[in-house]
């Protein structure tokens, strides 16, 4: 991890100087909450936990129904870990999410992402990618923009990708619009080994 602010690619990003709803404190949380951060701390070698998942602790019971489904959606469906680092990154861009942008740019470069592929799903040229991606992508945006998939947009999708894994790619899409959408209302702040910097600023 660096010590260095991430500078953000070009873009429209949501940055608030503090949080609308902070992050809650871990001993007002449930054993069971408590335990699920603890084993979420242990799986990804972090002494503490990450800001967000403090926020949708504040959930209540939602919080460990929606931690099970997201360790199930990240590593039990047919898209790789690269594809779906790829995906959120581009989620992120669109939505402006830049904490979910920190996060994830720094799991994609320990995946072994080059910096080609990471500068082309914030971009407009997808040409770094391979046709599958570029495929996914571009079905991302429409999802993003439109909130489903166009004829055209879908068969471009098949031809790189089952049926099943174009459900997934919209689930796994949807998935992400939605924390980016918590995590830019209620102002979730980076951590300090995640820090961001807008380059307009």
């Amino acid at each position: 991890m660096s010590d260095e602010a991430l500078v953000l690619p070009a873009g429209e990003w949501t940055l608030m100087p503090t949080p609308r709803v902070p992050p809650a404190p871990p001993a007002s949380l449930g054993r069971v909450a408590r335990a699920l951060l603890w084993l979420t701390r242990r799986r990804m070698g972090q002494k503490s936990d990450f800001t967000v998942l403090l926020t949708l602790a504040r959930l209540g019971r939602l919080f460990p129904a929606h931690t099970i489904f997201l360790s199930q959606l990240l590593g039990k469906t047919r898209l790789s870990a690269v594809e779906k680092e790829i995906v959120v990154l581009r989620v992120a861009w669109r939505l402006g999410c830049a904490y979910e942008y920190s996060h994830h740019h720094q799991m994609a470069g320990e995946l072994g992402v080059n910096p080609d592929e990471i500068a082309a799903a914030t971009g407009d040229n997808l040409d770094a990618l391979s046709p599958r991606l570029a495929a996914m992508l571009t079905a991302a945006d429409e999802l993003v923009r439109a909130h489903k998939l166009s004829d055209n947009v879908w068969h471009i999708l098949r031809r790189h990708c089952s049926d099943d894994e174009g459900l997934e790619l919209c689930m796994f899409v949807g998935h992400y619009v939605m924390i980016a959408m918590i995590i830019n209302t209620a102002g979730v702040q980076p951590e300090p080994h995640f820090a961001v910097t807008d380059r307009r600023a």
